[in-house]
């Protein structure tokens, strides 16, 4: 047939999946470069002379051996201890102070995300603050490019600065920066 390949057989008996998986792909290619066009005219049930396939057989089992009893150390005499019926007492086990551990990690949690759900709301507050008082300014300098003025009034500049809604702003906080606004 002019198989040059040499079929190392042991390696195929231990049954490791890469060689077998090699073979099968060694087989396949050598059986479609030199035997497929035989395929075509190939008898299964001529080549068995018209008998039946054998029985596939189930796995058999190895004699059973006989096996050593070792003696093993009798286990120690139990007492048996009367307690007053005061109803079953749980123990406390492990899973107990995990979940409890877990339960006080889960407040936690929660009380940040309470945290940081008032930090977002303030910070909106702000941004809303300044986008405004940015508009106004804004509106101030398109109503001096209406009027073709080349400056902005200073005090309707301060007044939308510093005016009332800064007042209100910062009227809840240390009023230690007015100092600077004026």
């Amino acid at each position: 047939i002019g198989i040059d390949k040499p079929v190392e057989v042991e390696k195929l008996k231990k049954g490791k999946f890469q060689d077998n998986m090699e073979f099968l792909q060694w087989f396949y290619k050598f059986f479609h470069a030199n035997l497929s066009d035989q395929l075509v005219n190939y008898d299964a049930i001529g080549a068995r002379a018209g008998e039946d396939l054998p029985a596939l057989k189930g796995v058999t089992r190895a004699p059973p051996t006989a096996r050593s009893v070792a003696t093993a150390p009798a286990p120690a005499p139990t007492r048996n201890v009367v307690r007053p019926s005061a109803g079953p007492r749980p123990v406390p086990s492990r899973n107990d102070t995990i979940v409890k551990e877990l339960e006080v990690k889960c407040e936690e949690q929660k009380a940040l995300a309470t945290q940081w759900e008032i930090m977002a709301k303030e910070m909106e507050t702000e941004r809303e603050f300044y986008f405004n008082m940015l508009q106004k300014v804004e509106e101030l300098v398109n109503s001096a490019d209406e009027q073709q003025e080349s400056a902005i009034p200073i005090e309707s500049l301060k007044k939308v600065l510093f005016g009332e809604n800064r007042e209100e702003k910062v009227g809840k906080e240390d009023n230690s920066d007015e100092a600077y606004l004026f």
